[in-house]
């Protein structure tokens, strides 16, 4: 198990600062075995660093978020954080404006609140965390703070935490569990954003953070260079030491994140949200010349240091990122300004392919071109456009064999105005859009139904599209045509409802019959995916059938063919559709509570290895937060287990006024080998509430 250590970075004013410490108080490692299912939670035995961070010449007292992470509004009612008073408090403790003599000392309190809340914490630590307060002379900056507490610290892992976030309850022991797991030089979790109005999740790490990855190439996980955000990583110590220090004004100092997370040699994401991001104001770089020269002078630099594969990626990353943001801000600034940038962006496109410029999509190409040809009012024209509800109406039309979006400027008669049309060609954009919105058995066979089209070309009439499926082997990529029906359904962004405005030809049901995946009539174990071929207006698009809604096609039921074998669908990492064949080799008989002892027992049969050699029946709190593994007991092939309620109940996590709850267990038999092996409720087993 690493040992990590909690560098928090805090100006010495910061009045949100219990907040943050507070949530450190909660932290508690509940992944335990069956000693820490019987014993109750414990706390890490973490390493806490406290550096106070003192602004001055004017800079903000907090740190720049990344330009990228700034829009993500919340409402609602109080909901910020578990037992914190410390929003509803910020307001009211503001001191007043009456002039009498304990202004000055009212004044003198608020600089130093955070410091004196950090003293506090210093000298009384929460049973279980070790805790020092960096006091001699506040850092300038918080690089330089982030800097200082790494060199004090002793832990193996560094996470840096400012003063005005908070951790989730299970944060630490969330992510050392999977650095120890994975041994990835960067561990990164989920954020959500809060502020007085309530909390919600971060829309900018939707991407990043939409499913769990482990151990995997930094180039191949999607959303990582667009994100800077601090308080979710766990960092290993010695890569983290092992970089050499990129040196950039504390106001670029996200860009200096975004280049070590890509040098890493393995990175694991976590779906859970480990960090309560406290709202900013507008963190992106200010309309002026000097702060928009050095920013991107820094970007700039950075690209020339990288290799080919690793510049294209941060090239691309940034011009369809805060570059794609700065132009459509182009609005808000003077004439002046708006020169500079297209001077500024115009040096930075010098270096940048024309294939990569090429492969971006529509706006972004029309957004360049213009930069380009310096028709800096012609950009402005378009960021109006992109911003408004006209984007969303631009027509689709067909020129030869190709498809084309009238943005502003498509065919434009003034030549002073014209744009190259293959500038608007649709490539990518035109891509299949699909969900599933029921997954059932009726007679023996799997009933897939949902909605599926291509993007700006709906189907209006029956022969404007047609479906064929099949079932792919992912083993042996054997492929099986399967029947698939068309049905008038609602339109895609429609509730499914007869009395829907608008209805198209977008509605399909795959049926699949379980006997047809055998091989030479005998079942043999492997996965398969259902895939879809879309023919539309002379396009062909294939998609693998995923995308499930919310609901009963998240959990689809299984299919008992006999010979100790099942038919399992479920949905893999990516929420793609798996319709997997396995041997039964564990299912469950009997379960029924025990309201004296307060315990859940469940027994079932053991079919087949490696079932057989179970020592423990290990239940997994979804999405993964934590375990509990409780003792199995094996006789003539059956198995017995019992579960603690209370175990459950007080490891049931509600918080930020219940907009984080995870209540649901997965369970499974685990081997002495920690192999483990699903279990099976048949149908002739009714569910229960108890």
């Amino acid at each position: 198990m690493p040992e990590p250590t909690i560098i928090v970075t805090f100006d010495v004013t910061e009045p949100h600062l219990q907040n943050c410490l507070d949530s450190l108080a909660r932290q508690r490692d509940e992944a335990q075995g069956e000693e820490g299912a019987r014993n109750g939670a414990l706390r890490p035995g973490a390493e806490v660093i406290l550096v106070p961070v003192r602004v001055t010449d004017g800079a903000s007292a907090t740190p720049p978020a990344d330009p990228e992470v700034s829009d993500g509004k919340t409402s609602g009612p109080d909901m910020s954080a578990e037992g914190d008073d410390e929003i509803a408090r910020t307001d009211s403790d503001e001191p007043g404006r009456e002039e009498n003599d304990q202004g000055d000392e009212a004044v003198e309190s608020a600089r130093a609140e955070g410091l004196a809340q950090a003293r506090a914490f210093a000298q009384s630590p929460p049973p279980g965390l070790r805790v020092k307060l960096l006091e001699e002379g506040p850092c300038s900056d918080h690089p330089a703070a982030r800097t200082r507490g790494a060199a004090e610290a002793t832990g193996d892992h560094l996470l840096f935490l400012t003063g005005s976030d908070a951790l989730t309850s299970y944060a630490i022991a969330y992510l050392a569990h999977s650095a120890a797991d994975t041994r990835a030089d960067l561990v990164i979790g989920n954020v959500h954003q809060f502020n007085e109005l309530g909390a919600a999740p971060s829309k900018a790490h939707k991407r990043l953070c939409s499913r769990q990855r482990l151990a995997e190439d930094p180039r191949n996980v999607p959303g990582l260079l667009s994100d800077a955000t601090l308080g979710n990583r766990l960092w290993r110590r010695e890569f983290w030491e092992s970089q050499q220090a990129f040196e950039t004004r504390p106001e670029d100092g996200d860009l200096a994140i975004r280049r070590l997370s890509l040098r890493a040699d393995a990175v694991s994401v976590l779906p859970a949200p480990v960090l309560l991001l406290r709202e900013r104001a507008d963190s992106r770089p200010p309309l002026e010349e000097a702060a928009l020269a050095r920013r991107l002078t820094m970007m700039n630099r950075i690209a020339g240091e990288l290799n080919n594969a690793d510049r294209k990626l941060w090239d691309r990353n940034l011009l369809q990122g805060e570059l794609h943001q700065l132009l459509l801000r182009m609005d808000d600034a003077d004439e002046p300004v708006r020169e500079t940038v297209v001077d500024l962006l115009n040096a930075y496109l010098d270096h940048v392919p024309q294939a990569l410029l090429n492969g971006m999509p529509v706006l972004d190409r029309l957004l360049y071109h213009l930069v380009r040809k310096r028709r800096s009012d012609d950009v402005v024209e378009v960021a109006t456009f992109a911003k408004s509800v006209e984007i969303k109406k631009a027509n689709v039309v067909r020129r030869g064999l190709g498809y084309y979006i009238a943005y502003p400027f498509f065919e434009a008669k003034d030549p002073a105005k014209a744009v190259p049309r293959e500038i608007y060609r649709l490539e990518e954009e035109i891509r299949v859009r699909q969900k599933v919105e029921d997954v059932r058995w009726r007679d023996g066979r799997l009933h897939i139904s949902g909605r599926v089209g291509i993007r700006h070309l709906r189907a209006h009439k029956r022969w404007h599209q047609h479906l064929v499926a099949f079932a792919i082997n992912t083993a042996t990529n054997r492929r099986i045509r399967v029947p698939v029906q068309v049905r008038l359904a609602a339109e895609y962004r429609l509730p499914d409802l007869p009395e829907a405005a608008r209805h198209d030809f977008g509605g399909f049901t795959v049926i699949l019959d379980p006997h047809r995946l055998r091989s030479a009539r005998t079942w043999k174990p492997g996965d398969w995916k259902v895939e879809l071929v879309v023919f539309n207006r002379g396009l062909t698009r294939r998609r693998i059938i995923s995308n499930p809604v919310s609901g009963q096609p998240e959990r689809p039921g299984y299919h008992d063919v006999g010979d100790q074998m099942w038919i399992r669908p479920h949905w893999n990492k990516d929420r793609q559709l798996v319709v997997s064949v396995e041997p039964t080799r564990a299912r469950v008989t009997e379960h029924r509570f025990d309201p004296h002892a307060a315990e859940l027992h469940i027994e079932g049969d053991l079919l087949s290895a490696p079932a057989t050699d179970a020592t423990g029946l290990r239940m997994v709190r979804r999405p993964g937060t934590t375990r509990l593994t409780y003792p199995v007991h094996v006789k003539g092939g059956r198995f017995s287990a019992r579960v603690s309620a209370e175990d459950l109940f007080t490891r049931g996590l509600s918080e930020c006024g219940g907009v984080i709850r995870q209540e649901e267990w997965d369970t499974e038999l685990v081997t002495s080998e920690r192999l483990g092996v699903p279990l099976v409720l048949p149908d002739e087993v009714p569910g229960a509430a108890y």
